[in-house]
């Protein structure tokens, strides 16, 4: 009887030391999480956390390109110089400083200056002699870089016997300067100017 009472006892008091060691860790981990301030108040401190912490790998920063992307250059278009006024003549066979037509009766020379031509007969009527000619007048036209066309007055004739042989609707341009040999005359002019003359034994013409 005795013996029972005594491991009653045993028992009751294990038990009670359980509860008060269970007790004693509820007790700490409250005053871990509320710690007194001086104002009065607590501050409550974070329980531990459970589980492994994951680092968080910051994102690269992202490249922003700050060079001007690629230029395509254009090409600048050129204006051409305009084109030089050309003259049709028909049958151009080159540049024939002095010659004849095939009836002989008309002879041309032509420099970077002027173009002239003689007539040897004509019927046409010739005109009034200047006062101040001492030679001859009439039959010979020339025209420059100055003006229309005009009778001059000559003392040498460009009419010369051996001279090339311009054939009818053939041409010939030197310089600026050009003719056209026809059956019934000659036709010259300056190809910029457009002044000239056409002379034949009817009627030359000044342009």
């Amino acid at each position: 009887m005795r013996a029972g009472q005594l491991l009653a006892g045993l028992l009751a008091v294990g038990v009670l030391s359980g509860c008060g060691s269970a007790a004693d860790v509820a007790s700490t981990d409250r005053a871990q999480q509320a710690t007194p301030r001086s104002d009065g108040t607590t501050q409550t401190s974070p329980g531990p956390t459970s589980g492994p912490k994951t680092a968080t790998t910051p994102a690269p920063p992202t490249k922003s390109s700050t060079s001007s992307p690629p230029t395509t250059s254009t090409p600048t278009k050129t204006t051409p110089p305009a084109p030089r006024r050309t003259r049709q003549l028909p049958n151009v066979v080159g540049a024939i400083p002095r010659f004849l037509t095939p009836s002989r009766n008309i002879g041309c020379a032509i420099s970077r200056g002027q173009v002239r031509c003689d007539i040897g007969e004509h019927v046409y009527r010739t005109p009034r002699k200047p006062s101040g000619c001492q030679g001859d007048y009439g039959q010979s036209i020339a025209v420059t870089k100055q003006g229309i066309a005009a009778f001059i007055c000559v003392t040498d004739s460009a009419i010369r016997r051996r001279a090339p042989v311009l054939a009818y609707g053939s041409s010939t341009v030197v310089g600026d300067f050009g003719c056209t040999s026809r059956t019934s005359g000659i036709r010259c002019f300056d190809l910029k100017s457009r002044h000239g003359f056409w002379l034949s034994q009817q009627q030359p013409v000044l342009f």
